[in-house]
């Protein structure tokens, strides 16, 4: 597995996003133990592995995720620079 990041930092939640995507692949019977992370615009290429660790933790994540999905109202907007480079833009601020 490889994943793409077009930004020029690194950042956690890139590694977090690969690892879950790892975790999934897994559950569903995939044989995958790493992936790799890569930066072109940084001329930076990682080999990211799912460790015991993300196993145990990242089951969390996804408790987490469900109880926001399953609240009755959204969670307030946060008002981030970033947010305008974001693939989930156009969800927070379709309303607008």
């Amino acid at each position: 597995m490889r994943e793409f990041k077009k930004s020029n930092k690194k950042e956690a939640a890139d590694m977090a996003q690969l690892k879950y995507y790892l975790f999934v692949l897994e559950r569903n019977g995939v044989e995958v133990r790493h992936g790799i992370l890569e930066y072109p615009k940084l001329r930076i290429t990682e080999e990211i592995w799912l460790t015991e660790e993300d196993r145990a933790i990242i089951p969390d994540w996804e408790k987490k995720v469900l109880s926001i999905i399953q609240q009755a109202d959204c969670p307030s907007r946060i008002e981030k620079p970033i947010c305008k480079k974001c693939a989930y833009y156009d969800f927070c601020y379709s309303g607008e």
